[in-house]
């Protein structure tokens, strides 16, 4: 009989062993400040999840990632709340743990099925992962439930795009503007109605600066309104307004570029590469900068001039189709 008793204390001490190595994997780090307080008073009060989601985001704010994200997952479950869901969700999306956080979010929106914070959260996964189709329909449930959720219509736009699917990219940002006009949704239309050559560009774009006296004043509405009186053939209000960009924002590169461009268009390719120049002591590692550069040589007829130029553009993005045929075109 006492052997066998004191087999089992063995096996009990053994097994107890185990359960401690696997289950404090990162007790060294949770001994050291600034996390013993928070260790001692969970080892007093095992069951408290906020105890654990309070250290882990000390461990996160820390960047300790496996530490926080086991901190979160074992208050989710202790209490497997919605609350915790979100904490883990978050952080698991924070530190691109996205096939971790699929499996988890797709059993919390099973769960909660009329949470659309973890839903969005949910399709947000998809997207980072670019299933743009499988979030399109995660989505889509978020707005059966709430048709006035913004955010659900700005991620379809975009999910919408990546699939090339410029009408219905453009619905979803007309009905997120019409919802609550924001600049992410507006900046979007924006660009969109100035390629189709709409004048409702104007009228987003004046929405757009009134929007940004609240927030952040840049020059995307007046670029989108030289877009698009370029579109409409209006170079000269265009060369004006893209003046404007430059004027109020010397670093921004999109004007320098289509500013070059107008007067390409035009022959003018001295003119072109003045701006080109300045384009490139504001920011040298633009590939279109360069590629324009180029077609301005080849213009005027210095050709190893363009090849240089078309080099430097594989350099920075070797997948530039348009500086590949080029370079092609002149070793011909």
């Amino acid at each position: 009989m006492n052997y066998i008793i004191v087999a089992f204390i063995i096996l009990l001490t053994l097994t107890n062993c185990t359960t401690t190595n696997s289950t404090n994997k990162y007790d060294a780090l949770l001994q050291q400040e600034p996390y013993k307080i928070l260790t001692d008073s969970i080892k007093s009060n095992a069951t408290n999840a906020n105890l654990y989601i309070t250290r882990g985001l000390l461990l996160s704010k820390n960047d300790k990632v496996d530490a926080a994200l086991a901190d979160f997952e074992k208050a989710y479950n202790l209490v497997p709340n919605e609350t915790n869901a979100a904490y883990y969700s978050v952080k698991l999306m924070a530190y691109a743990k996205y096939d971790t956080a699929l499996t988890f979010l797709q059993k919390c929106t099973q769960k909660f099925p009329t949470n659309i914070y973890l839903n969005n959260l949910y399709g947000q996964c998809y997207i980072e992962k670019n299933k743009y189709q499988e979030a399109i329909n995660i989505y889509a449930n978020t707005l059966a439930q709430d048709s006035l959720n913004v955010l659900a219509w700005i991620a379809k736009g975009f999910c919408y795009q990546e699939l090339q699917k410029d009408e219905e990219a453009l619905y979803a940002f007309e009905k997120s503007f019409a919802i609550t006009p924001t600049t992410k949704a507006g900046y979007e239309l924006a660009a969109m109605y100035a390629i189709a050559k709409n004048p409702k560009t104007l009228i987003i774009c004046t929405q757009l600066k009134k929007l940004e006296l609240q927030e952040t004043k840049t020059v995307q509405p007046t670029y989108y309104e030289a877009v698009y009186y370029n579109q409409i053939g209006n170079t000269n209000k265009a060369l004006a307004l893209l003046d404007s960009c430059i004027n109020n924002d010397y670093t921004f590169a999109d004007a320098y570029i289509d500013k070059s461009q107008i007067y390409i268009d035009m022959k003018k390719y001295n003119e072109a590469l003045k701006i080109l120049t300045i384009a490139k002591q504001n920011d040298n590692k633009n590939p279109e900068v360069y590629y324009l550069t180029g077609k301005c040589f080849v213009a005027l007829g210095k050709i190893n001039e363009a090849k240089y130029e078309f080099e430097n553009t594989l350099l920075l993005d070797n997948t530039y189709t348009a500086a590949t045929e080029a370079l092609e075109q002149l070793r011909k």
